[in-house]
């Protein structure tokens, strides 16, 4: 992928297939490897793109150069889209950004992955070899930390999210051990999954880790203001996880999918087992003002919800699922074309309802709306959901090549943003 666009849609009412106005495009990129992690919006409207670039990057007249192999960025637009700044950081060897939040005060938190010895504009963070990290920085674009979880076997980190105290929360994968603050987690069996606890300033203060014999990935995040989280992911075998356990489906089950709840200190408060007949993933969390849950991903075949069963019209389709702050489901939908769709993310809009990007293979019908892509092929979609989980509003961003939504954000006045990447 050369370049990727960010995009402004004007706020969304509520009425259903009102057309929506799109307001500007923004593209980054140069001649080789870039790629958006997603993208945050602080209380001013200022934009933040996160991700990672090898050799140059271009927006407008301003040009930055990696230090090496691959390097991070974050890129800060205001809400008209015009460029204020380009951060970099990295090294001489393969250091990328994964994931990206809004921390109190509009701070700017990242986290990914570095190689050796890498240095964030003022800030040099020195080591050896692959490492987890997170760095922060403020609203004006200057570094304040960038803390580190060293590592032996691999690991992959590309969840992040925030309370209000300012505690900042990853989570991801790993094989091997990890460590941190004299804190070591030691994986069950193949791959696991881990979750941390960053204070302001950086320091690891809680590092946990779950897993069964089999392979297990978290694949989404949520944190709600006072600091308890949600985490969903799936599991190869059943296996207990802070203190509740997770059942394997019967036999014909082959993924099992999970939503747990923890509290700051990761102790489990409740959990949700989905069971897929073929493929299920649980892409992304978030909670809405009244502490309800939306959960969207993607299945094929047959995923079994509580007591719902949901089958897909084509190859893969899209869900969407409301959960009560208690765990239980409220509802659960699926939607998608006869080929392959994908749901990558999830807003809440301003009227409890929830917006959802990802990608659609061809025309889309949903309830009353239809949405109908240039070429058959991957294209960027949207559709937003009432909070009854009725459609009211769809569009897709499609072209001669395969388009992706990798992140998607709406600031205080109800607009929506999006980046991604395309081809073509």
């Amino acid at each position: 992928v050369g370049t990727f666009p960010v995009w402004k849609v004007i706020p969304i009412p509520t009425n259903a297939q009102a057309q929506k106005t799109w307001q500007w495009v923004k593209q980054l990129g140069g001649d080789s490897w870039d790629i958006s992690a997603g993208v945050a919006c602080d209380y001013k409207n200022n934009l933040y793109v996160a991700g990672s670039f090898y050799d140059t990057l271009n927006c407008g007249s301003k040009k930055v150069k990696s230090a090496g192999n691959q390097d991070v960025f974050v890129a800060m637009f205001n809400e008209n889209g015009d460029l204020k700044d380009i951060m970099t950081g990295g090294g001489k060897g393969r250091d990328l950004a994964t994931c990206i939040c809004i921390t109190p005060g509009d701070n700017i938190a990242i986290g990914g992955v570095l190689s050796d010895t890498a240095t964030f504009e003022n800030l040099k963070n020195t080591g050896t070899g692959q490492r987890l990290f997170v760095a922060t920085l403020e609203a004006k674009g200057k570094f304040t930390w960038t803390s580190t979880i060293t590592m032996t076997g691999e690991a992959s980190l590309f969840m992040i999210g925030a309370d209000n105290q300012g505690s900042i929360y990853v989570s991801g994968v790993f094989t091997g051990t990890l460590e941190a603050e004299g804190q070591k987690v030691i994986s069950n069996g193949k791959k696991d999954g881990f979750l941390a606890r960053f204070n302001k300033t950086g320091t690891v203060e809680k590092l946990f880790s779950f897993g069964s014999e089999e392979d297990d990935s978290p694949g989404s995040l949520s944190v709600d203001a006072s600091g308890n989280l949600i985490l969903a992911g799936d599991f190869g075998k059943s296996f207990e996880i802070g203190g509740i356990k997770l059942s394997q489906g019967p036999n014909g089950t082959k993924t099992n999918a999970f939503l747990e709840k923890f509290d700051r200190d990761f102790k489990a408060q409740w959990a949700n087992v989905l069971q897929g007949d073929d493929y299920v993933q649980v892409a992304s969390l978030k909670h809405d003002n009244s502490g309800n849950l939306y959960a969207t991903g993607s299945f094929s075949s047959k995923m079994h919800v509580a007591d719902t069963v949901l089958t897909s019209g084509g190859y893969t389709d899209a869900f969407l699922m409301k959960y009560k702050s208690d765990g239980k489901l409220e509802w659960c939908r699926g939607f998608g074309s006869w080929y392959y769709d994908y749901a990558s993310h999830v807003n809440i809009d301003n009227m409890g309802g929830a917006i959802i990007t990802g990608s659609i293979g061809d025309i889309l019908e949903i309830d009353s709306l239809v949405v109908t892509p240039i070429s058959k092929d991957n294209s960027g979609m949207v559709v937003q959901f009432s909070p009854m989980g009725k459609a009211i509003w769809a569009d897709c961003i499609s072209g001669q090549g395969r388009n992706f939504t990798d992140g998607s954000v709406l600031d205080k006045k109800g607009n929506l943003y999006l980046t991604g990447s395309f081809r073509n």
